[in-house]
């Protein structure tokens, strides 16, 4: 008899915020420009992107690392867990990496990043022009990497992930988004699967407001020496993104144990249950208001910060209520759009 599954509302929160940074993230019209409407690199809002950029990505490859990693303590077998895998996650990929190249031939003067026609066999290597789906290619590598390196364990896998974070890749390698993503992201992924093996001796540390509040402090203060990174050594990156890490699961901590009824935990559990409807259907609702708000002089209109605000609301709410009326209700959407 197989026990029941068990649901982490922490993790699910943790989700919550994440999605919502990213949306925050994406909300910025003049992001990909240098933040040239409100002051450049200099002002708040390059300040917020930056605070964001510094481990909201890598929070997600830790919860998906927390959830994924304990099945291979089981007994799994290898071919279908690599086809589920490819369903949830490749074939998403392929379907909006296509779609977005399709709507770049015609609207390319409008991209932040043009395309070029020749260029489209790069889908093949992480090299999407549809923004964030970058995220699905690079998870279903490392879960690959992890299903195919299961026997060795977790610890001695542990070992190999610290190892390339840290090795000096040529220049030109890092050039490859493959190469980046895969080495950048591997290691918060074999994190999330430490933390679920030893959860229950972490947990109590992560639930500690001293700890979660100073991480936080430390995070704020980090940003501060942002341009510098260059000088410093790469223990620099990684104790900023796991000081956002354990401030996002400390205030994790904090809105489960609020009532359900709590106003926000009912944000950030739907968002969090709603998060890869969000992750891949938000780009077609932000990218859209940026170009108004930009290219068609909305700008002239609604203030700066206003349109940030419009642009996270409705990037959150839209992709829910399109998932909700029409993507669930059929399985070939549900399939292709959302690997369900």
């Amino acid at each position: 008899m197989t026990s029941p599954k068990k649901y982490f509302y922490e993790i699910n929160i943790a989700k919550g915020i994440g999605m919502l940074l990213v949306i925050i993230g994406h909300a910025f019209p003049d992001a990909e420009k240098e933040f040239y409407l409100v002051g450049g690199r200099d002002s708040f809002a390059s300040f917020i992107e930056n605070l964001i950029y510094s481990f909201h990505m890598p929070l997600f490859m830790l919860c998906s690392g927390f959830l994924f990693l304990p099945k291979l303590t089981k007994e799994i077998n290898i071919r279908v867990e690599i086809s589920k895998r490819f369903q949830r996650l490749m074939i998403p990929y392929f379907f909006y990496s296509i779609i977005v190249y399709i709507l770049k031939i015609f609207f390319n003067q409008y991209a932040n990043h043009p395309i070029q026609i020749q260029d489209i066999w790069k889908i093949l290597i992480c090299e999407s022009p549809s923004g964030g789906v970058w995220f699905l290619w690079t998870l279903f590598v490392i879960t690959l990497f992890c299903v195919i390196m299961k026997r060795i364990g977790i610890i001695y896998i542990s070992i190999i992930s610290i190892l390339i974070y840290i090795a000096p890749y040529p220049e030109k390698w890092m050039e490859f988004k493959a190469i980046q993503h895969f080495s950048q992201f591997l290691l918060w992924f074999i994190v999330g699967g430490l933390l679920a093996k030893y959860y229950d001796a972490v947990k109590y540390l992560l639930q500690n407001k001293y700890i979660y509040i100073s991480s936080f402090i430390l995070l704020i203060i980090f940003q501060f020496f942002s341009s510098n990174k260059e000088i410093l050594n790469i223990s620099f990156d990684a104790i900023t993104t796991l000081s956002g890490i354990i401030a996002s699961l400390g205030f994790s901590y904090l809105i489960v144990s609020f009532s359900k009824e709590n106003k926000l935990y009912q944000i950030f559990d739907t968002i969090g249950k709603y998060s890869m409807e969000i992750f891949l259907l938000s780009y077609y609702i932000q990218v859209p208001l940026r170009v108004l708000y930009i290219n068609f002089g909305v700008l002239n209109y609604v203030p700066y910060f206003i349109f940030v605000i419009i642009s996270t609301i409705a990037g959150i709410i839209i992709p829910i209520i399109i998932a909700q009326k029409w993507i669930y209700r059929s399985k070939i959407l549900s399939k292709l759009l959302l690997g369900k």
